[in-house]
């Protein structure tokens, strides 16, 4: 087992601590020698939906906190017990040859000796494992003793900030009037342009019948470098999680 994040409060550390006892409690149930890590991060791009995954090449579990901001315990226990039931797939030859990945609209592999190409959802392996959820879940949580202070113990909700484009340009358009918004491209010197933010030119700066549309136009402007401005986005901090676990795929 290895933590893979840096514990951030006492919730996390109960569940993190919990979560281990039940992976443990659950492989030693089901005859599995699945690893077990915590990770915060998405693999398949910044904004998937995913709770944790089972990798079989390497038999390892992994629960994604950082889509489970806000939820119970007892909740990333049924992750936890979704994901062993997919290693237990695995191990008595029920799944095989599976690819694919959270966010992808269709899933293939072997199911019982049958080929499957078909959605995430009515994936077979993965109504099974849905199935197998909540028993699992209760199962551990009566062989453990795990109380119900513990089971309604809710990871904190997490922050995500994000570059506000549409408030940048207002703030633009509040402080200098009349403004043409630019892409980025405009700007030859990339160092002001690291990062989101807006690029413009004061439509004062502009000769009297400048048109955008004509090559000699914008071949002035794109010389005339010191008109082009840059103005970083304003970041806007909201608070983040809250998903349910059907809404994760795993």
């Amino acid at each position: 087992m290895k933590k893979g994040i840096v514990i951030r409060n006492q919730q996390e550390q109960l569940a993190i601590d919990t979560i281990i006892k039940a992976h443990e409690w659950l492989c030693n149930e089901l005859n599995l020698t699945t690893s077990l890590t915590f990770q915060r991060e998405c693999n398949w791009g910044k904004n998937a939906k995913h709770a944790g995954w089972h990798r079989s090449k390497d038999n390892l579990i992994a629960l994604n906190f950082r889509n489970m901001y806000g939820a119970s315990i007892e909740e990333l226990l049924e992750v936890l017990s979704h994901e062993i039931r997919h290693a237990a797939q695995h191990k008595n030859g029920f799944l095989k040859n599976f690819v694919g990945q959270p966010g992808v609209k269709y899933l293939k592999g072997t199911w019982k000796g049958k080929d499957v190409f078909t959605s995430y959802d009515n994936a077979p392996w993965e109504i099974d494992a849905r199935k197998y959820e909540k028993p699992y879940t209760k199962k551990v949580i009566k062989g453990l003793g795990i109380s119900e202070d513990v089971l309604n113990t809710k990871l904190p909700m997490g922050t995500l900030t994000k570059s506000d484009i549409r408030a940048t340009q207002q703030m633009i358009i509040e402080k200098y009037g009349e403004v043409h918004f630019l892409t980025k491209s405009w700007i030859t010197d990339k160092k002001k342009t690291k990062g989101s933010g807006c690029a413009f030119v004061l439509d004062s700066d502009l000769p009297d019948g400048f048109d955008f549309k004509s090559e000699k136009d914008c071949k002035w402007l794109s010389n005339k470098q010191k008109l082009i401005n840059f103005t970083p986005s304003i970041k806007v901090t909201k608070e983040y999680g809250g998903f349910s676990v059907r809404e994760m795929v795993s």
